[in-house]
């Protein structure tokens, strides 16, 4: 079960005492969100009037973001100042989710010239990611599935999502075919293949070196 409480902890050693899993959430507004995640050590996401704090990754959830993040920054380079690669530290805003949701995928790509949601200064979140990927765990694949899925498919400029078990080679790929059309399709063999902007990626590519 995931925690609730209005006290907003800053530090991963305060999120640890907390009853909850990888996901903890807090009652906040939309303004106490934004105040927390300038001084929090954590990622968090806002979702209908709550703080969603992300805990800890795992190794194996990490290597695997990591990995696909270098596979996209090959696809996509900088030398090129066409796209930009973000990691899991770079938040997505989505303005026809719930009014105001902001969430931080494991990592996204989007397109120059890059359209930002400013609260505050310094403090912005990305509104047109061309893709954007999420590495699955099983306390937080639920909240990944039911939760964000929906509103990301609410982004308008975004074409591609990737979301990758841990627990065994699984990848699943959602691509845009018009306005509320998606095709799904499952990955399940390491010789499996899709193309991101003309390049082939396999599952032995992504899960290279994972050991579960």
């Amino acid at each position: 079960m995931s925690a609730i409480t209005k006290k907003f902890p800053t530090t991963y050693a305060e999120l640890a005492q907390l009853e909850g899993d990888d996901l903890n959430i807090f009652i906040g507004t939309y303004e106490e969100y934004w105040n927390l995640v300038r001084e929090a050590e954590f990622r968090a996401d806002f979702f209908r009037n709550k703080i969603i704090a992300m805990s800890h990754e795992n190794n194996v959830h990490s290597d695997m973001a990591m990995e696909l993040g270098h596979i996209l920054k090959n696809i996509f380079p900088r030398k090129e100042r066409t796209h930009v690669v973000y990691n899991s530290n770079r938040p997505v805003y989505v303005k026809d989710c719930e009014n105001h949701a902001v969430f931080n995928p494991d990592g996204s790509v989007a397109q120059k010239p890059i359209v930002l949601h400013e609260h505050s200064k310094g403090m912005n979140a990305t509104v047109n990611p061309l893709l954007l990927f999420e590495v699955l765990s099983p306390s937080t694949e639920g909240y990944d599935w039911a939760t964000k899925l929906p509103c990301y498919k609410k982004i308008e400029s975004l074409q591609t999502i990737i979301y990758l078990e841990t627990d065994e080679p699984k990848v699943y790929l959602m691509e845009r075919l018009g306005k509320n059309q998606w095709k799904e399709t499952t990955f399940t063999e390491a010789t499996d293949s899709f193309d991101i902007n003309g390049t082939t990626i396999t599952l032995e590519d992504i899960y290279l070196d994972i050991h579960f």
